[in-house]
């Protein structure tokens, strides 16, 4: 097995990611001495929660939707999951898996431990250009979960996750954090960077950094060239809503 298809994690930092109870969250992540802020979740993620898990019967299929589709709780599911065992059904954990390891009672401290998107350095303009980022991002995964369907090497769920996590190197810019080591780097290597610093799966952070380092594994390749194509169908359908504009 080669080094971008180890499950384990290759760390850019030693970080706390226990399952135990009660909940430890993971040590903010490091790049080169610079601590990154929490990545933060959308206000309408948070309500749907708090309503699905205000239930007295959970519906774990539901909370597994709504957690899935929010770009910076993704992140924090994953930093949380790493070093775990999970069922290989693919070459990345799966969202809901991770979610039903959690359990209802740590999901719930997890979600009330995380920053809201609600606050920005720009103010309200910033606020409404990261939660389009979000939804940008959610939709390339949907188009790349259906892009996935006929590929061999990787699952729909592997898609998923890499078409909604592949351009993560934008947000320091969108969010306004400041990560002097990596000013002067490109969108792929700040992505990198932040997945290496969050102990993303290797499959995942290669698929950020792109071809290079991508074509050495087959599954990683694969991921790369589907969220690249469901990045462009987003694009093109962006423009054609916003008669020309899109968000790259």
């Amino acid at each position: 097995m080669s080094e971008n298809q180890n499950y384990h994690r290759r760390l850019a930092l030693t970080q706390c990611t226990e399952f135990s109870s009660p909940l430890r969250r993971p040590s903010a992540g490091k790049t080169d001495g610079t601590a990154i802020p929490d990545v933060p979740v959308l206000p309408t993620t948070l309500f749907r929660l708090e309503k699905l898990l205000a239930e007295d019967a959970v519906d774990l299929n539901a909370v597994g939707v709504v957690v899935r589709s929010d770009l910076g709780l993704v992140v924090h599911l994953l930093r949380l999951s790493d070093g775990e065992e999970f069922e290989p059904f693919g070459v990345l954990p799966s969202i809901e898996e991770i979610v039903v390891q959690l359990g209802l009672d740590r999901l719930r401290m997890l979600i009330a431990s995380i920053p809201v998107l609600s606050q920005h350095p720009s103010g309200e303009v910033g606020i409404n250009v990261c939660a389009r980022f979000w939804m940008h991002s959610h939709l390339i995964a949907l188009i790349a979960e259906e892009l996935a369907v006929s590929e061999a090497e990787v699952t729909p769920a592997d898609a998923y996750l890499a078409g909604l996590l592949h351009q993560i190197g934008r947000l320091p810019i969108l969010l306004g954090w400041r990560i002097p080591e990596f000013e002067a780097s490109n969108l792929k290597e700040l992505g990198y960077a932040l997945a290496r610093a969050w102990n993303l799966p290797s499959t995942l952070a290669s698929v950020i950094r792109g071809h290079e380092e991508a074509i050495e594994s087959l599954p990683s390749y694969t991921l790369w060239k589907i969220a690249g194509s469901a990045t462009e169908w987003v694009q093109l359908m962006e423009m054609m809503l916003a008669g020309g504009h899109d968000i790259s």
